[in-house]
């Protein structure tokens, strides 16, 4: 009796190579016997996922006698990222040397590793209020005291250029006067503000102080 040993099967077409990454990709295959070009004999008891130009199995896929698929597929993981790599599987039958000749490979390169871009957030720009200096804040920053009699609607104008810091002004009106002490300390002036502010110097007016103080001859202000 002539027997002929079983011949190891083989997958006729290449398998397929899906959800590529950067360092994993999908390998998938038809069950062997889908297609005529499927050779060999059966049954099929595994399939071998290998690396053209390696010799390591990659992955082994085993198939159930009870629940046999129609599409096989195994996840090929630590890969070198933009890569270029070449699966083929092999069909496995059960016995000694069982495992057929290799298929045709399918080729493939993983994704290149890619910076992503910095998002930088800027925080909203707000716009601050312009507000004068202190020094230009006179009606913050002078202490004023009365000892001069002048006009409610005459301003005195102080350059702020002069190095001393006590300025004094006198009124035209008081060219012949005569100064005259009476022993009170007059009230404060009142209602002192800033009319008119520039790089350089500030003009101020106030009214005259509440009371009976007449014989103011001079204001002194000082910063």
């Amino acid at each position: 009796m002539d027997i002929t040993p079983p011949t190891p099967p083989k997958l006729g077409r290449s398998p397929r190579a899906d959800n590529v990454g950067i360092t994993s990709v999908t390998v998938s295959w038809d069950a062997w016997g889908t297609y005529a070009e499927d050779t060999g004999d059966g049954p099929v008891v595994a399939y071998n996922v290998y690396n053209v130009g390696s010799p390591t199995v990659v992955a082994t896929v085993a198939v159930s006698p009870t629940q046999p698929q129609t599409v096989y597929s195994t996840v090929v993981g630590d890969l070198t990222p933009n890569m270029l790599y070449r699966f083929y599987v092999t069909v496995i039958r059960e016995g000694a040397n069982g495992e057929g000749p290799p298929s045709k490979f399918v080729e493939v390169t993983t994704l290149p590793v890619t910076t992503q871009p910095t998002t930088t957030t800027n925080p909203p720009t707000t716009t601050k209020p312009t507000t004068q200096p202190k020094t230009n804040q006179v009606e913050t920053t002078m202490k004023m005291t009365t000892t001069m009699k002048a006009s409610k609607t005459d301003p005195i104008v102080i350059d702020r250029t002069t190095p001393s810091a006590r300025r004094t002004i006198e009124s035209d009106t008081l060219a012949s006067r005569t100064t005259k002490r009476t022993g009170r300390v007059p009230n404060p002036p009142l209602d002192v503000s800033t009319v008119t502010i520039g790089a350089t110097r500030i003009t101020l007016g106030w009214n005259d102080p509440e009371g009976s103080n007449r014989d103011i001859l001079l204001y002194h202000v000082s910063m």
